[in-house]
């Protein structure tokens, strides 16, 4: 797998379990937080450019009371131009604890979705079809991956998140009425 495709791959399957929130959540005080002020629906984004590439993302998540979740999203790589790109939706299904300022999610399953690219006039027949061969063929599967991300926000309508490589999240709270 090229670096490329191994980084949005990683990204994909644990950044597309990011979006939560409940209606009675607090901010949180100091850099303690508790798994009650994530339970919810969040609406989440992140943009993340490497390798040549941009990949975008864009989801929805529920975190429930029992620790587990299920997430929703629409993923898309741009190539050179915003004209050339791969799309895919993707689910996945898990659970999720947080301690202290550290939400980690275990992915338990995750399929994927391919969408009818869109121009690539600039790449390589063989280069897009390695690329989602990449994608979608190892993300459809139940194996178990566990990542874990710093929470720098967290109050009644936001979370934003940082993993390791630095992918930051941006997610607002779903209100009863946008469900």
């Amino acid at each position: 797998m090229s670096p490329i495709s191994r980084n949005i791959l990683v990204t994909l399957l644990i950044g597309s379990a990011l979006s939560g929130c409940s209606n009675e959540a607090d901010a949180a005080s100091g850099s303690e937080f508790i798994a009650e002020n994530i339970q919810g629906v969040w609406a989440c984004e992140m943009e993340n450019e490497r390798d040549g590439a941009t990949l975008s993302m864009v989801g929805h998540t529920t975190y429930s009371p029992t620790g587990s979740y299920e997430a929703t999203g629409l993923g898309v790589v741009y190539f050179e131009t915003p004209f050339d790109q791969i799309r895919w939706v993707a689910t996945s299904s898990g659970s999720f604890q947080v301690s202290d300022d550290k939400l980690t999610i275990t992915t338990k399953k995750v399929e994927a979705q391919r969408l009818f690219p869109i121009g690539l006039s600039g790449v390589e027949a063989e280069t897009v079809a390695q690329i989602e061969n990449d994608l979608i063929s190892p993300i459809n599967n139940s194996n178990e991956q566990t990542s874990d991300y710093t929470i720098t926000r967290l109050d009644t309508d936001r979370l934003d998140t940082i993993n390791t490589d630095g992918t930051a999240w941006k997610c607002r709270k779903k209100s009863e009425a946008n469900k």
